[in-house]
């Protein structure tokens, strides 16, 4: 499997090949690649091992291969990332979220952090399957996204300009630090949340993809959204751990 993307004259290559994964950036004659790639290869074996470690041309072993789903501007240390953002950092496989370079089974771990709040709805279900698909037996999922329901009890309950408008960048996706929403003048640029979640909600799109012992976890692991949101809206994270059961014999 291929996927290949343009983006400011930039080529961008993804390849799975058996169990190995391959990225590559080429922009003219230059060229940057971060790969995983077979352990049996000879040049591979022949490299010493800090650099081969610098170079990033281990894959992850088993028990070790957490993708960061949507790693942004803030990638989680310890992850392989993935994002849509040649200039994410640390961005490692530029692909979507719903169609990933990797084998079945590849993944131990899948996070992502206010990314599943940006898929389209009739896509989402197509995510959390391919996410599913990914995932090893007892592979865990963690998702952390908006909680809908703590949002809009913000919007009705304002009695100041700062919190109202803060909440609103919260729920339409502005991207603004809450303290600059003060007004609507200062909700500039284009928001990108297509849906906010409560926890029935997607806890029943997950059963529908094939997860299990869904949970909300909220409070349990804070990200940095929640720290930043919490003096405007309380309890902004909507946190869920889920597992991919043991596949069928």
């Amino acid at each position: 499997m291929t996927t290949t993307m343009r983006a400011g004259g930039k080529r961008l290559v993804a390849k799975a090949h058996g169990a190995a994964v391959v990225v590559g950036r080429t922009t003219g004659s230059m060229a940057r690649k971060q790969s995983f790639r077979p352990e049996g290869a000879p040049w591979l074996r022949a490299m010493p091992e800090p650099l081969r470690r610098r170079l990033r041309l281990d894959p992850p072993p088993p028990g070790a291969r957490k993708l960061e789903i949507g790693s942004g501007g803030c990638p989680t240390p310890g992850y392989v990332h993935v994002d849509v953002t040649p200039k994410a950092p640390g961005v490692d496989l530029l692909v979507k979220g719903a169609h990933l370079p990797v084998p079945d089974a590849w993944a131990d771990e899948l996070l992502t952090v206010h990314m599943i709040e940006h898929v389209p709805p009739p896509a989402l279900l197509a995510t959390l399957r391919e996410w599913h698909r990914v995932l090893c037996d007892d592979g865990v999922l963690a998702i952390h996204t908006p909680n809908a329901k703590s949002v809009g009890a913000v919007l009705a309950s304002a009695d100041d300009d700062a919190t109202f408008w803060a909440a609103q960048s919260a729920a339409y996706g502005y991207g603004h630090h809450p303290r600059d929403c003060r007004g609507p003048a200062d909700l500039e640029g284009r928001p990108d949340h297509t849906v906010l979640f409560t926890f029935p909600v997607l806890s029943a799109l997950l059963d529908e993809a094939g997860f299990v012992d869904v949970r909300d976890v909220s409070g349990q692991d804070p990200c940095r959204h929640f720290v930043e949101w919490s003096p405007f809206v309380a309890d902004l994270c909507l946190e869920i751990s889920a597992r991919r059961p043991a596949r069928s014999p």
